[in-house]
């Protein structure tokens, strides 16, 4: 399992209008910046070839709404890590189960996730929030 993006499979219409229509894809996840502000981006965060599936997964949970420069860094590792926090806290358990390549996997990965993130508003990338400061991230 990897959790990237692929560009194998476009979204499907109606999951592109329940998701167009939800509230929360009109904020980016990471930095809270509005659609209206700053271009948001939908990002496909799970990869999977579990279950005969090719590449990323085409399911709410893992696609998550990000301004265009989070995007463009989606697979620097610590960047990738804070949207598999998104990711993977959006997810009910038994979802989490079914697409874990080994029992409780991806469970206890939300479960270290949710420790290290608990006070994510000190991760660099939340520095570039109207205030912040741009330069502490490492483009």
């Amino acid at each position: 399992m990897r959790l990237s993006m692929s560009l194998t499979k476009k979204i499907p219409a109606k999951l592109k209008q329940r998701m167009a229509d939800d509230p929360y894809y009109q904020r980016c996840c990471v930095t809270d910046t509005s659609a209206y502000r700053e271009k948001v981006d939908w990002h496909h965060n799970f990869e999977t070839y579990k279950y005969g599936n090719a590449g990323r997964l085409n399911e709410a949970w893992c696609i998550l709404p990000v301004v265009h420069w989070v995007h463009a860094m989606a697979d620097r590792a610590d960047v990738r890590e804070l949207l598999d926090w998104h990711m993977l806290t959006r997810a009910h358990d038994k979802t989490l189960e079914h697409w874990s390549n080994h029992p409780g996997e991806l469970i206890e990965r939300r479960n270290q996730l949710n420790i290290k993130y608990a006070d994510q508003k000190n991760h660099p990338l939340l520095q570039h929030r109207p205030g912040g400061n741009l330069a502490t991230i490492d483009f």
